[in-house]
């Protein structure tokens, strides 16, 4: 009487379900993880004061708005990855704040040509500069990001590093 040998059987089954669960985490798990990187950013309507501004609000922003729009279909055709841009504004301070947002990991950005001063508000990256406005009065303006996991938040806007900032908590609490 002969003896059969399992092991055979059993490795070579046990190898066939190793290489599935492989091929399963392999193929499967970036496509079933990949639509974080392509989930719309929704901003909401109004943040701190201001309202999100449109065409049908504002008609004078129309141009603008088309080419974030363009940018951002650019960016996302590009990158792979969400992206969406908009205006705030308040009509009574005349206070206006751009807002960008991109579902990749990233940081402060400087071009050559960027001049100010760079400065840790918390956690976030801010690059301040500092002058006069068309009247000859003192102005300041600021650019903060906020970078976690895979969102970028960019806000920009007349103010201090800590203006801005608190502005970027208040829109980052709203949409991530």
């Amino acid at each position: 009487m002969t003896k059969k040998s399992y092991v055979v059987e059993n490795g070579l089954t046990l190898g066939l379900i190793s290489l599935a669960a492989l091929v399963v985490f392999a193929i499967a798990l970036p496509r079933w993880t990949h639509h974080q990187d392509t989930k719309a950013i929704v901003f909401p309507a109004s943040v701190s004061g201001m309202t999100q501004v449109t065409a049908t609000n504002t008609p004078a922003a129309a141009t603008t708005l088309d080419s974030f729009a363009t940018l951002d279909r650019s960016t996302t055709a590009a990158l792979d990855a969400a992206s969406n841009s908009v205006i705030y504004a308040n009509q009574q301070t005349g206070q206006s704040l751009i807002v960008r947002a991109i579902r990749k990991p990233g940081g402060l950005i400087l071009l050559p040509q960027a001049v100010g001063t760079v400065s840790k508000v918390g956690s976030d990256e801010c690059l301040s500069t500092t002058g006069t406005d068309q009247s000859g009065q003192p102005s300041s303006s600021a650019l903060c990001v906020r970078s976690v996991g895979t969102l970028t938040l960019q806000v920009a806007g007349g103010g201090t590093p800590d203006a801005i900032d608190a502005n970027l908590s208040d829109i980052w609490k709203k949409i991530s």
